[in-house]
């Protein structure tokens, strides 16, 4: 099952996000095809100000013990975190 997370940051953690980046990033890659899509969500200005995830598991539990180890969420980096079961219907997404 598919399900949305939206995860903000908290106001200044800024130096936190970059120091854990590459952490989080290789996370992300071991997760393999359990993540469909990931990414920061960005401010009118183009700074990171959140993540967010479409991921792949059997259950909202599934998701939040996998999370709870992403480096990012370590680190406390988030302010809020959201949690959403999503049907994917249209998935011809291009960068």
């Amino acid at each position: 099952m598919a399900f949305i997370i939206e995860a903000m940051d908290r106001i200044g953690s800024g130096e936190i996000r970059q120091s854990h980046r590459a952490a989080h990033l290789a996370f992300l890659e071991k997760a393999g095809a359990d993540v469909l899509l990931a990414g920061p969500v960005l401010t009118d200005d183009g700074e990171m100000a959140g993540s967010l995830f479409i991921v792949n598991y059997d259950s909202i539990g599934a998701v939040r013990n996998w999370l709870k180890d992403d480096p990012y969420s370590c680190a406390n980096l988030f302010e809020t975190v959201a949690i959403k079961p999503f049907k994917p219907v249209i998935t011809n997404f291009e960068r």
